[in-house]
């Protein structure tokens, strides 16, 4: 048998190969054998010429299910992979059921390799199981390692069909439910097996990478390895033992998780491991949950909300006061905790207009007073919605009368009093709440209404109540209470009443309310009386373990994981608590329990820090003292500590009695910011030597374009040519423009990576702009012979906010690809118009290639190609990357929409200009006169200095050919040129920037220090065409920066310009 081949038996209608083709494109490291039919299949496998086989899509006649058989009546135990469009689970199940290992969707192919790998090792495993092992061993080798648990008991094979599927639906389900994810490893070849979802609990694509020993030790923490090591160890070696551990993973994308993970250990007949078959729990939020529930018990946790109840408490003793939250009480608010800190001010915030100055009286009534809180207000949620809230609190008061701490709740009514509201036209409603609720008469307590709640709480029939009365399920001992509280609301009916309760249940078990009940007059009807019962067992409960927590308040930070210290300033003794010294390595009894104790652990340079900080605070420059040193352990290492406290007791006269802080251990914290400080300097120097980079690579690769471009140009102006060479000439420009566009483009592309493109917006005209590029794209249309369309008015004016010059290259852009990836006589339509009233578009359609849906977002991505009908098109793939940048630069957007074989559709979207759509109006273009010309005749004396002789020859033709009249002197070395120049009298001197031993600078610098030439124009002519190395020239006193290779056109204008000023 070959183990490192593979069989491959697929037969799609058409015989277009395309299994093959997708299997040798993700299986390139194994050997492809094919069987196009049973035949050939039953043939490979007498001859056992192959390590597993793959069964693809077949043809309508020979279905998986029948090749599968043919596999295993063939006597073959070979691993069967299916390589199936779909993941149904039928399909799934039925494929086991009849002897396959694996499943794999066209969905998923990325992790066909690790499939074949484990497939392939299955066979040597198998092997091996079989000489340790004999047939009727009790403990059986089961060959299907490549699914989930669920399926890889042996066992699981010799069920029932419909036993299969619903274990099978039951594994997956439970897996995905419970984020539970199972593994196989096979001790003797060291192969492993993931499921899916413990893929994905490790942070990857099912299939991304191959699941291997390795990889997971990869995974786990560094600081657990050595835990999990230990207990895999132990499982291995004790045969009482299973494998169980709890440990953290780090995910690629740095997440901690933390994991508890427990394992069956398969044995031999000599006792030896040989397998292990598990499954692990993302346990992280669990864990979390569990962690922040032992914090919010240690540090006064308030219950969280039964209903529609908040709980809120307000320490007055601590400084600066902290106010806190229950969640339920944020849900109240339609708040968030993130990013929302609990405040009166934000509290006052929520309560709507109409009630905030009442509830801010009443609440400074109460602070005054010290008096129980009972008030009821609208409040305003972030959506809009209003919100009835009842707001009921008290006070806590030290052993001197002082009030320390205000805690309370907070209860959404709104539904009660939209109850009330109701209940004249309808009461069915009411059978959806979640309160019981009772109408009954005042006079003779008679119910005529109550809900489904009412029920089910009082454990009555609708009938029965009908029968009885509130005094029926009241307490003999409360029935007085509530004869009076009825008479007392009849008295004055506009006062609710709220308050604490209990009624019987029908099996006499008592239920403690809060009873809300309120007296309504309906029109054309008696009075009656509206209560509605709250079960607040839970709450009180959790009320009663709120008191509880209060008398271990001391005992918060130290639960929290800071170290506490209480110092007496009259003595200097302090108080350090045991975690305060555990922190730093030392036992409860080895710390001396004086302030010298403590400043002898710090660093004489950090400690005059530390006591300025201190002398800040108790001079009233911060409210709290707070510093960060480094402080030496028991061992002789450091920690950075956070150190901060308040002064809690003074004298008289101020002078401090008493302080008490914590110490919180902030060292992870300094080594963070440290390593993002270096990763951000790093990062900076980096960018720099990249833009160092590109600026010398653009400069070496213009100099010698810059020579060819010109000289083609001297060559097409000087006219002497044939036609066969014009056309080589022709050619040379088309190949020098082509790669001279590259070098830009390139160059932008690192410019908006380092948002260094300068934006000039102003209103443009896009009809205008669309014409110039047409006239600029037309040589490129003779390609395949497309013809360009404009589907708008051409006498509009339509104006967008954009900056011309990027404009014009995205559109350029756009349409050079519309020519390039057209098909011959083709066509490219431009269209403009205004999707919305601020917003205009123009459009660029074409009938070229397309592209496939699944490379739409590639088309923008740095360095995406596209393959037309004839081979790779010119150009490196940057374009629309650049295209699309520059567009959401100018607060645009770039989309395409696209059709294979049938076209493409790119759009442009831009802020609308002032007017957006008008009538151009058409001006006569008058022809001038002779003046300009006529200019060109005087004589201008030039000095150009460049150390390349070709540069120097090139400009020197054009002078001679086309400014004879020019008087040009031309020098190799810079400091001849600088000579030259202060004894000269040059009416324009050009200078390159770069020379050897000296720059262009220096030689400017030089030039200017004569008095004849302080005031002469200086221009630069260099193969640098950054934007920095521009801005620089410009600022340091060049008169215009002239970037090679030129137009030679655009070269004479810029002196010509000169010359005429």
């Amino acid at each position: 048998m070959t183990i490192n081949t593979v069989l491959l038996l697929s037969g799609r209608p058409g015989g277009n190969g395309e299994d093959a083709r997708m299997v040798e494109k993700y299986l390139s490291d194994f050997t492809i054998m094919r069987a196009a039919d049973a035949v050939e299949l039953v043939q490979c496998l007498r001859e056992n010429r192959c390590g597993c086989v793959l069964i693809g899509q077949l043809a309508a006649r020979e279905s998986i299910r029948d090749m599968i058989k043919v596999v295993r009546e063939s006597g073959s135990q070979l691993p069967i992979i299916v390589i199936a469009e779909s993941s149904d689970e039928t399909n799934i199940v039925e494929a086991l059921r009849l002897g396959a290992t694996d499943w794999v969707s066209e969905s998923h192919f990325g992790r066909l390799n690790a499939a074949v790998a484990t497939a392939l090792a299955q066979g040597a495993v198998a092997a091996h199981a079989h000489a340790i092992r004999p047939q009727n061993s009790a403990v059986d080798m089961p060959m299907d390692v490549g699914f989930t648990s669920a399926f890889n008991d042996s066992a699981t094979r010799a069920e029932p069909e419909s036993a299969r599927q619903r274990n099978y639906a039951n594994s997956v389900a439970a897996e995905r439910l419970a984020n539970i994810g199972s593994w196989d490893w096979n001790i003797i070849d060291n192969s492993v097996h993931w499921s899916d979802q413990l893929y994905l609990i490790f942070g990857y694509e099912p299939g991304a990478v191959n699941a291997t020993l390795e990889r997971w030790y990869q995974c786990i923490h560094p600081d657990d390895v050595a835990i999990v090591e230990a207990a895999l160890e132990q499982g291995i070696r004790d045969p009482t033992q299973n494998f169980a551990c709890q440990y953290r993973i780090r995910r690629p994308d740095g997440a901690l998780r933390i994991i508890n993970s427990s394992a069956q250990i398969y044995r031999d007949d000599a006792g030896r491991a040989c397998r292990m078959r598990g499954a692990l729990q993302d346990i992280t939020d669990k864990s979390k949950l569990e962690a922040e529930l032992k914090r919010v018990k240690s540090i006064h946790a308030r219950a969280e909300a039964i209903g529609k109840v908040g709980v809120w408490d307000w320490d007055l003793a601590s400084k600066p006061q902290q106010i806190y939250w229950s969640e339920t009480l944020y849900e109240l608010y339609g708040l968030s905790p993130k990013g929302h800190k609990p405040s009166v001010e934000s509290w006052l915030a929520t309560i709507h207009v109409a009630d905030r100055d009442r509830i801010a009286a009443k609440f400074d009534n109460f602070l005054k007073d010290h008096a129980p809180i009972d008030v009821e207000y609208l409040i305003t949620l972030p959506d809009g919605a209003t919100r009835v809230a009842h707001a009921r609190g008290d006070f806590t008061f030290d052993a001197q009368g002082h009030a320390i701490r205000m805690t309370g709740v907070v209860c959404d009514v709104t539904d009660l009093r939209h109850a009330e509201a109701v209940l004249k036209s309808q009461k069915a409603p009411l059978d959806l709440a979640g309160d019981a609720i009772f109408i009954y008469d005042p006079v003779d307590f008679k119910f005529f209404y109550v809900n489904r709640q009412a029920e089910i709480g009082t454990g009555y029939s609708r009938d029965e109540l009908y029968q009885m009365t509130p005094l029926d399920l009241t307490p003999d001992l409360e029935r007085h209470v509530l004869r009076a509280e009825v008479k007392r609301m009849m008295e004055c009916p506009d006062a609710p009443t709220i308050a604490a309760s209990v009624y019987r249940r029908k099996d006499g078990g008592l239920v403690p309310l809060e009873l809300q009940v309120r007296y309504v007059e309906p029109a054309g009807d008696s009075p009656r009386l509206i209560a509605i019962a709250r079960d607040i067992s839970q709450r009180l409960k959790m009320e009663r373990e709120r008191d509880a927590a209060e008398s271990r308040w001391k005992f918060a930070l130290e639960g929290a994981g800071a170290g506490v210290w209480d110092r007496n300033f009259e003595t200097d003794e302090v108080y350090y608590s045991p975690n305060w010294k555990s922190m730093l390595g030392y036992g409860v009894d080895e710390v001396e329990p004086h302030i010298d104790a403590w400043r002898r652990l710090i660093g004489s340079s950090e400690l005059a820090q530390v006591d300025a900080d201190f002398q800040r605070y108790l001079a009233g420059e911060s409210e709290q003292y707070y510093a960060e040193c480094r402080v030496r352990c028991k061992d002789g290492s450091s920690k950075w500590m956070a150190i901060q406290g308040i002064v809690v007791e003074r004298h008289s006269n101020g002078k401090p009695i008493r302080m008490i802080g914590t110490q919180t251990d902030i060292t992870e914290r300094k080594h963070i910011e440290a390593a993002l400080i270096f990763a951000k300097e790093e990062a900076e120097q980096a960018n720099l030597v990249k833009s160092q980079f590109l600026s010398r690579v653009s400069h070496e690769l213009r100099t010698p374009l810059h020579s060819i471009i010109g000289f083609n140009q001297l060559l097409q102006i000087e006219g002497d040519l044939g036609d066969k060479e014009t056309a080589f000439v022709k050619e040379i420009r088309t190949a020098s423009d082509h790669l001279l566009a590259l070098i830009d483009d390139v160059l932008d592309l690192s410019r908006i990576e380092s948002q260094e493109v300068e934006w000039h917006i102003k209103d443009v005209d896009l009809v205008e702009i669309i014409q110039e590029c047409v006239a600029l794209s037309s040589p490129n249309r003779q390609v395949n012979k497309v013809s360009i369309e404009l589907d708008f008015d051409d006498k509009e004016r339509v104006w967008a906010k954009a900056d011309r010059v990027r404009l014009k290259q995205i559109l350029l852009n756009l349409l050079s690809n519309a020519l390039k990836y057209n098909k011959p006589d083709g066509r490219v339509t431009i269209c403009l118009d205004q999707p919305a009233y601020d917003t205009v578009r123009v459009v660029v359609e074409d009938t070229g290639i397309g592209i496939a849906r699944e490379n739409i977002d590639r088309v923008f991505a740095p360095f995406s190609r596209v393959v037309g009908e004839h081979g790779v098109v010119d150009g490196i793939g940057i374009g629309l990357a650049i295209a699309r940048s520059l567009v959401d630069g100018m607060g645009g957007t770039l989309s395409v929409e696209s059709e294979p074989g049938i076209g493409s559709r790119f759009s442009v979207e831009l802020p609308a200009g002032e007017g957006v759509f008008s009538r151009r109006s058409v001006a006569t273009v008058d022809s001038g006169d002779d003046s300009a010309t006529s200019q060109l005749s005087d004589v201008q004396a030039l000095l150009y200095i460049d150390d390349n002789q070709a540069n120097l020859s090139l400009v020197s033709g054009i002078v001679r050919m086309l400014r004879p009249h020019w008087d040009l002197t031309t020098t190799l070395d810079p400091h001849d040129g600088i000579s030259i120049a202060l004894k000269g009298n040059y009416d324009v001197i050009l200078i390159d920037m770069q020379f050897e031993g000296t720059d262009g600078y220096e030689v400017l610098n030089k030039i200017r220090e004569g008095d004849n030439t302080a005031t002469t124009p200086i221009v630069a002519i260099s193969a640098n065409a950054m934007q920095i190395d521009i801005d620089r020239a410009l600022i340091s006193g060049f008169m215009r920066y002239i970037t090679k290779p030129f137009e030679i056109n655009e070269f004479l204008q810029v002196l010509d310009d000169i010359f005429a000023k």
